[in-house]
């Protein structure tokens, strides 16, 4: 039964409403920072100036909207990913439009 509800939850997001959940989320947190169109190739960190509170409150409302409330395993994992991408630079949306892809299969 767990995993019928898995497939129920993966089938209902894709890339696309990711993006666009993702981008509502952002003007929740920080209208004052985000400023112009948010890209999938946008970056929160360099582009808008995010920071660790910013980041935070991003992975509440993620938790909210995406896993009902349930908490993400690895917050460490979402934080650093958050800021900066496994080749050091920042993180554009895209990757982390993935990595919420990937948290809500894992769940």
């Amino acid at each position: 039964m767990k995993d019928l509800a898995r497939e129920n939850r993966s089938a209902k997001w894709t890339e696309n409403k990711v993006f666009d959940n993702l981008r509502e989320i952002l003007d929740e947190v920080a209208p004052y920072k985000i400023t112009g169109e948010v890209t999938l190739d946008t970056s929160l960190v360099r582009d808008y100036a995010f920071d660790s509170i910013d980041i935070m409150e991003v992975l509440l409302k993620v938790q909210q909207r995406f896993l009902d409330g349930r908490s993400i395993d690895d917050i460490d994992k979402f934080v650093n990913r958050a800021f900066r991408g496994q080749d050091g630079n920042p993180v554009t949306v895209r990757a982390l439009c993935g990595l919420i892809l990937e948290i809500v299969d894992g769940h």
